[in-house]
Formats: C-alpha cells, sequence, structure tokens
C-alpha cells in the first residue's frame, strides 16, 4: 500500500493484478492508465516532505512547510482473509498544526490480493461521509466559511483602496480631465505609452469590473472636468457574471465605499 500511494507511476503499475496488465497490454485502443498511475502525484508536490509508516495506525503523512498543511492517511481497519487483504483508510488534513474542517469525510476501502508473490490492487471503493449529527463537524464548517468570507471582504477592501489611489495618480496626470469614470480607463496592457483611455494604473481583473468574487464600480462622475467619484464593490452574483455590464451600473448590495471630494 506504501508502493501505490508514496512511490513512482512505474511503482503503482507493479501492483496491478497480472489480469489487468495483460488486458491493457492487448487492448486495441489506448487505454488511460495514466489516470490511474498518477493517482498519489498530489502528494508528491513540490515543497511537500512525505514520511511513511511500516507500523501503527498512521501510514502517510504529507506535510507542506510553506503553507503549514499536513495531509495525513490512516488505517481504520485492517483485514487479512487468506489471500486477500483490506484496508479502510481515512484521509485527514490539517492547517497550521490545527484540523482542517473538510466539507466531508472521505474513506478509501481498498482490496488486494496476493498474486505471483505480489500484492496487487482489486479493488478500491471511496465514501464521502457527511455527519449532519455532529456539532463539531458542523461548528468547523461554518468556521471555515466565516473565515473565506471575511478573506473575500478583505480582498475587496484591498481592490477599492487601489482604485482610489490609481484615481488619484490619473487626476495628477492631466487637471482638464479630472477623475476617471471608467474602470478600463485605469487599465490597459498593451505597449503603448499610457493614455487617458489606457493609463495603466490597475490589473485586467479590476479594470475588467470582476476581481476576487466582487464587482466594482465607479460613479458619481460627470462633466468635462470630472472633480469627484464614487467606488464601490459588491459581491459577484450570477446574474453579475452573466451580465457584467448591467451589473456594474447598480451593483447588488451595499459593501465598504469610498468618496472623493472636488478636485482643489
Amino acid at each position: 500500500m506504501l508502493e501505490i500511494l508514496a512511490k513512482t507511476p512505474a511503482a503503482f503499475e507493479k501492483h496491478w493484478t497480472t489480469t489487468a496488465i495483460a488486458v491493457i497490454r492487448n487492448a486495441r485502443t489506448t487505454f488511460p492508465r495514466g489516470e490511474f498511475s498518477h493517482m498519489s502525484s498530489p502528494l508528491q508536490e513540490s515543497g511537500r516532505h512525505l514520511e511513511t509508516f511500516d507500523t501503527g495506525s498512521v501510514l502517510l503523512v504529507a506535510h507542506n512547510a510553506d503553507t503549514e498543511e499536513k495531509l495525513e492517511i490512516t488505517v481504520d481497519n485492517d483485514d487479512l482473509r487468506g489471500d486477500e487483504e483490506e484496508f479502510q483508510l481515512a484521509i485527514h488534513m490539517h492547517q497550521s498544526g490545527k484540523p482542517a474542517a473538510l466539507p466531508f469525510l472521505p474513506t478509501i476501502t481498498s482490496t488486494m490480493k496476493s498474486d505471483a508473490r505480489i500484492w496487487r490492487l482489486n479493488e478500491v471503493s471511496v465514501t464521502l461521509r457527511l455527519p449532519l449529527g455532529d456539532v463539531d463537524f458542523l461548528k468547523q464548517l461554518a468556521e471555515k466559511a466565516n473565515g473565506s468570507r471575511e478573506s473575500l471582504q478583505e480582498m475587496s477592501a484591498a481592490g477599492l483602496r487601489t482604485l482610489a489611489t490609481a484615481e488619484i495618480a490619473y487626476a495628477s496626470t492631466d487637471e482638464n480631465l479630472g477623475y476617471s469614470c471608467s474602470l478600463s480607463d485605469l487599465g490597459g496592457t498593451d505597449e503603448s505609452e499610457p493614455s487617458p483611455h489606457a493609463a495603466k494604473l490597475i490589473d485586467n481583473a479590476l479594470a475588467g469590473r470582476m476581481r476576487n468574487g466582487y464587482v466594482f464600480a465607479i460613479s458619481g462622475c460627470s462633466g468635462s472636468r470630472v472633480n469627484t467619484f464614487r467606488i464601490a464593490a459588491a459581491p459577484l452574483t450570477p446574474a453579475d457574471a452573466s451580465a457584467p455590464s448591467a451589473a456594474m451600473n447598480q451593483p447588488s448590495s451595499a459593501t465598504p465605499m469610498t468618496d472623493r471630494r472636488p478636485l482643489a
């Protein structure tokens, strides 16, 4: 089992049954063997340190020091019956030393058979369990959802600050124009020099009105010399995604908003 999970695709194929290997080699069409052989590739991503254990309930630990994420695979049950052995494996995630809430609890059941003196993988099944009666589990999911929401709100506030700074820079380049009332005018990525319609002050996502799950808008400006503006951000909705131009005319809900007063 350790060779299947923690080693190379070649080691994985070594533990296929002899019947499966024969069928694949004789197949007239290309068999998607890579789909199976690379099942363990996420465990071997760059930055992850793998540690395996031959004894005990913990089978494998993959730790990423950069992200402080740890994945742990444990053996919940090991049933040896003659030339067959069934493993029940559980997956646990940790973030910064604390258990990470998953939307479900996955369990892997694998059956191996002794074939030509090698234990070979005969069957794999995955069960996704959602313990709705477990109060602690539900609290962890709620905390994770709240954390994600707060993170998005912080990113929307950062977007508003970026726009405010870009507007000040835009107005300083030409006192006859004042502020911009167009997000696209604040953007621009071509190799030409910055211009009133491509000032290159914000990134493409913000210039395209949608970033990090929020839709941004500029309003409250008019005249040949724009002296005031208002910027706003609202959570992105399915309707916004399908009709972004219409959505930007009136953000759907109130979020942190910044006003700029008349230019001196």
